[in-house]
């Protein structure tokens, strides 16, 4: 049996343009990341927003 036979098919080689698509698409990750702790910090202001008006307003007997 040929030891080329038996190769993974993830490990084949890439054509150029299928390089680019990669590059392009972890170009993109970086900006999903940054929408993505955007998004989390603006969970964590409006939960913390929440709590304190709690407090204030238990402070004020409503």
């Amino acid at each position: 049996m040929s030891p080329f036979t038996s190769c993974n098919a993830e490990f084949r080689m890439h054509s150029h343009a299928e390089n680019m698509k990669l590059q392009e698409s972890a170009s993109t990750s970086g900006i999903r990341d940054w929408v993505a702790t955007l998004r989390d910090f603006a969970i964590v202001i409006a939960f913390q927003t929440i709590l304190r008006a709690t407090l204030m307003m238990r402070r004020w007997n409503y």
